[in-house]
């Protein structure tokens, strides 16, 4: 499988996709922001996931099939 998360700034919306397909959204409370210059970010990468998971990438920019 190959899974996204999308933050979408102008709507405050998050997407998890699966393999290209949007399986579940949520509203976001505050503004994830990887680019503020502070250094640090924090998530919880596969919390709760029984399994392996490949590689793990962050994108500041749109990416597009």
């Amino acid at each position: 499988y190959h899974m996204a998360g999308v933050y979408d700034r102008e709507t405050d919306e998050l997407r998890l996709l699966v393999d290209g397909s949007v399986v579940a959204t949520a509203d976001a409370s505050v503004h994830p922001s990887l680019a503020d210059g502070s250094g640090a970010v924090v998530a919880r990468v596969g919390e709760g996931f029984r399994g392996l998971i490949d590689e793990v990438r962050i994108w500041l920019v749109t990416i597009t099939s």
